[in-house]
Parts: structure tokens; sequence; C-alpha cells
């Protein structure tokens, strides 16, 4: 229906019908901008269907050809809206905005997640939302409480975009909370879809999936930024999916700033058709798949002294596919290897990651375990064709700046050797990586007599970051290649402080 302050179901006071008609006039002046012939649809009942429900506002909003559904419910916070059978498919241009309901409010916490939505959906039916927005076109869904539902809270499906942002999926709203069946967000193709944003106001908290919280099927490229997944709203609690964010047949991906913790298997996971290593470093950036900046299986927020949100098995899992770049994040508490990279993966570049308290390796490429190095010219069969690690012979300087010799085993080209610091060795001798201290390039050269690998002799400086002292710890390194292939974490050496022997005493 469209914006109407006199049709506002039980208005019991003269000043609530001045309050809608004031919220009409505003949203009509917001949704003039959005396009011809956008109008504000006002949703006024909980009922499952009728004048005023939101049912027939997205009936309405169709016919119009877009707009913006906005809410005023005469009723205390929290208003529970019940769908007999899923909404209409929302096939048009249209903001559905639950922060328009009377004592609802955004999210502020920069770490955690403190929004009040006064409308949630719950309802034990395949989904809530339909969005298949037409190509060129957005649909946003913002402040609203998701609860319950069988295939996926909000799904997504079409040639344009859809905006989900400010919501709470399985935070337990309601005294009906089930969580969800499979997925809480389910996209398929949808290119330029964003779930989340920059701003806090823009974070959804994602949780209580025995599916995936996020899945993201066939197509590209999408966002999914700043984001709580299985991390409950306190910025440490354990709302956990199945898997955190599901990646199957996507390409483009950005998934950055998100919180991704507590999940039964795995925080993220990455399935892409399989690419031969030829094809490996070809397409441009827009087609990778990218993990940047996140803290998976790490509370942004500390539960009295812990971090621990450690995923179960893997903080990241790789299954297959090429061109993914797994940069800047930190990856703790996993139950098993921090990530874990299956055969049928290549090109996958690891760096500049923090690695720590994981039960297994840091970094495991397939074959399980440990890789031996190689000492053939042609890829190994595992993961990054089994890319040798570098070999450390020692690390020696004072407290906050030192010297790292090793040497590198493996084919000709040109490498990026990094450095990282850790107080202790893990169990198998070799990472983690706690402390990213360094970086150089090493090249290569190409020695066809005798065949098999050339092994390169370096000498790096590594440093100390702020705060932070090289003294009585160990260091590791790892190995990539020009088109990202890298290698698992070296053994590791410990670092001699030298500074300790300066005034001639030992």
């Amino acid at each position: 229906m469209t914006c109407n302050p006199h049709r506002v179901s039980r208005v019991h006071a003269p000043h609530r019908t001045a309050l809608a008609a004031c919220l009409c006039l505003v949203l009509q002046a917001t949704a003039a901008a959005t396009g011809k012939g956008a109008g504000t649809f006002l949703v006024t009942s909980a009922a499952d269907a009728g004048p005023g429900s939101l049912r027939q506002a997205i009936l309405d909003a169709n016919g119009a050809g877009g707009g913006t559904v906005a809410f005023a419910i005469d009723d205390d916070c929290l208003i529970v809206i019940a769908p007999l059978t899923p909404l209409p498919t929302v096939t048009v241009p249209l903001v559905i905005d639950g922060l328009t309901q009377s004592g609802s409010s955004p999210n502020t916490s920069t770490l955690a997640y403190d929004a009040q939505h006064c409308i949630v959906l719950n309802s034990n039916i395949s989904h809530a939302l339909r969005l298949e927005p037409p190509a060129g076109t957005t649909i946003t869904v913002r402040g609203l409480g998701f609860d319950n539902f069988n295939t996926a809270a909000i799904e997504v499906e079409g040639a344009g975009a859809a905006h989900i942002e400010g919501n709470g999926f399985g935070g337990g709203f309601t005294a009906l909370f089930n969580g969800f069946a499979t997925s809480a967000i389910r996209v398929v193709d949808a290119p330029g879809t964003v779930i989340g944003g920059d701003t806090p106001a823009q974070r959804n908290v994602v949780g209580n999936a025995l599916g995936a919280g996020i899945f993201l099927g066939l197509g590209g490229p999408r966002t999914v930024r700043n984001n709580l997944v299985g991390i409950g709203v306190s910025g440490f609690s354990n709302i956990g999916n199945n898997v955190g964010i599901d990646l199957v047949d996507a390409y483009g991906t950005l998934i950055e700033g998100n919180s991704i913790g507590h999940n039964d298997s795995f925080g993220v996971r990455v399935a892409m058709p399989t690419f031969s290593r030829a094809s490996a470093a070809k397409g441009g950036p827009e087609f990778y798949n990218r993990i940047v900046g996140n803290l998976i299986g790490y509370s942004p927020v500390p539960n009295g002294s812990s971090r621990d949100a450690g995923n179960t098995t893997n903080g990241i899992r790789l299954t297959s596919g090429a061109n993914i770049q797994v940069l800047d994040n930190t990856i703790a508490f996993s139950t098993n290897d921090g990530l874990n990279a299956q055969a049928a993966v290549q090109a996958a570049r690891i760096s500049g990651n923090r690695f720590l308290r994981n039960g297994d390796q840091a970094i495991d490429l397939n074959p399980n375990g440990v890789d031996p190095q190689d000492e053939d010219t042609v890829p190994g069969p595992g993961a990054n064709g089994t890319q040798n690690y570098p070999e450390l012979d020692s690390a020696v300087g004072d407290a906050l700046a030192g010297t790292v010799r090793g040497s590198l085993t493996t084919r000709s080209g040109d490498y990026t050797v990094e450095f990282y610091s850790n107080a202790a060795c893990d169990s198998t001798g070799h990472g983690e990586a706690e402390n990213f201290v360094g970086a150089i390039d090493v090249n290569v050269p190409f020695a066809p007599i005798p065949p098999g690998d050339k092994t390169v002799d370096f000498v790096a400086p590594v440093q100390a970051g702020d705060g932070e002292s090289l003294a009585g710890g160990v260091i590791v390194a790892l190995a990539h290649d020009a088109s990202g292939n890298t290698s698992e974490l070296s053994a590791c050496v410990a670092y001699t402080d030298t500074s300790l022997f300066a005034d001639g005493f030992e």
C-alpha cells in the first residue's frame, strides 16, 4: 500500500498519527530520489496478509515499479512477523528498511553489535525474502531480524545487485528461535551484491545456520565486508554456523574485514572448478577470490583474557580453484590446520597473515602433514604444486632487528620469501607465523644441467614491529612464486639475541 498515515492500524493517540504523517513525508522525499515512479509502502500490521501487511507492501511495490517499504506498526518492540508462506519475490528496485520502525536503531559498535531490531521475521518455512534484482538495479534490506527458515532467511538471485546491511540473522531475537536449517543468506549470480559494508551500521550478525551462514554460489563479483559470522552480538559469544562463509563456483569475491568464528567445520571455504596449472595465472584480479584482513577464529572483543573463537577443523579450507588470495588475516585457534589447501588448489597466494594457536599446521598443503622438499623441476601433485619452503640456517641480532640466513631450493623463477617471528615452534617444529618481520625477493636462475631444482642462498634483514621483540623467540619463513603458489611454513630457527653478549660476558 502507498504511504497513508490515516490507515495506520490501532492508532490510539493523535500524536501517533502525526508521527506517521511525518514519517510518510520524509520517506516520500527520500524515495523520490530513487527513480521515476518510486513510492513508499507502509507496513502497519504484523499480520501475514491483508492491508498494511509486509506481504501487501511488497505486492504493491512490485506493481508500482519500486520504492521503499517502511514500518509503522503500533506495538512495542519486539514485533514478530511470521509469514505462513514465503513473501512475494521482490523483482523491482526496492529498499526494505526495518530501521523506520519506532524503537529500532542501527549498530554503533566498532567491534560488537548493539543494534535494536524491533521487526523480526520468524517462521518455519523455506525463506523469508527472495530478491531478484533486474540488471542495473539494487534491492536493499536493512535493519531487520531473522530467525528460523529452512532454506535461507534471504535468497538472492538475479542480474542486478542486493545490499544486505545492518540485519541480525540467528541471534535468538524471539522465543521461537530455532536457527536456520540450511543458510542464513544465500546468493547466486547477483553481481555487485554487498553483504555488510564499511560502517558499523551496515554490519550484519550471522549465525546458527546448520549449513553456511553466508552461501555464495555461481557468479560474481560480490563483497562480504565487516560482519560478525558465527560470533554473537557481544563480539565473542558463540552462534556458530556449520560453515561461516561458503564459496561454491563463485568468482571475484572479496571477503574483507569480517570476524568469523565458532563455526563447526570451516570459517571460510572456497570450492571452484579445477583449473590446470597452465591457466592458473590467467584472468584479471577482478576474477580472483580474495580473503583479506579478517579475524578468523579470533574474537574482536576478548572474553575475559581469551580471544578464542576457533573454528572446528580449519579457519580456511581451500578445496579447489586457482587465483585465490589470502592476505593480511589473523587465523587462530583452529582445532586442526589454520589453513588447509587441497590438491586441486593452485596459485593460492598466502601472504602477510598471522597464524597463532592452531591445533596442527598453520598452513597445510595437500598431502596432509609437513610436505617433504621436492627436488624435481616438475611441479608436485599437491596444492600449489607443492612449492618448497625455505631452509633457515640462523637468525641473529638484537631485540629489535637482525639478520636471517638461509636458502631456497626450487624451480627457476622469481620468488618472495616472507619471515615471521613466534614465541616458540609449533608441534611439528615448523610455524606458526605470529608476527610478520620482513620479506625479500629471490631470483632462482635457470639451471638446465643437471636437471632439477636449484638452490639459492639468501641473507635477509628482519625487524620487530612496534611493541614487539625478536629476543627469545624463533623465526620461520614461507616462499611464493610470481603466480602466487605459496609454500608451507619452514622449520623454525631460534633467534640469537647478540645484545646479551655485548658487554663481553657469556
